[in-house]
């Protein structure tokens, strides 16, 4: 598995880094675990713009490209703390990755169908 952690805008702290590896590489690895060539990308982009009276504003995008499929997982969430952004796009992560393992495992156990000749 290739681990992209990108920041955008702000210096990142070890903890931050350290953050982020055990909260998203646990969830892939226990998603994605019998995949080959799984490629995931991590990135935190801190926007203050003028009308958010310059605060911070994080913007965590979380994406997931594995060898066999040609499209790729996604998500964006943001949020005025760091952790919160990162927490919010692991979530909607793993919702995603629930409902494609569920996806799997009902074609999985769903008999085919025999038609009679």
């Amino acid at each position: 598995m290739r681990a992209e952690f990108i920041t955008k805008g702000f210096d990142k702290t070890e903890s931050m880094d350290d953050f982020l590896r055990e909260h998203c590489l646990a969830l892939v690895d226990s998603y994605l675990k019998n995949e080959k060539d799984v490629h995931l990308r991590v990135s935190i982009d801190e926007d203050s713009h003028r009308n958010q009276a310059r605060k911070p504003h994080f913007v965590c995008e979380f994406q997931i490209k594995t060898a066999g499929s040609r499209k790729y997982l996604k998500t964006h969430k943001t949020s005025s703390d760091f952790y919160n952004a990162v927490n919010g796009a692991v979530k909607a992560m793993k919702h995603i990755l629930q409902k494609r393992s569920d996806r799997r495992h009902d074609l999985k156990s769903t008999p085919g169908t025999i038609t009679a000749a």
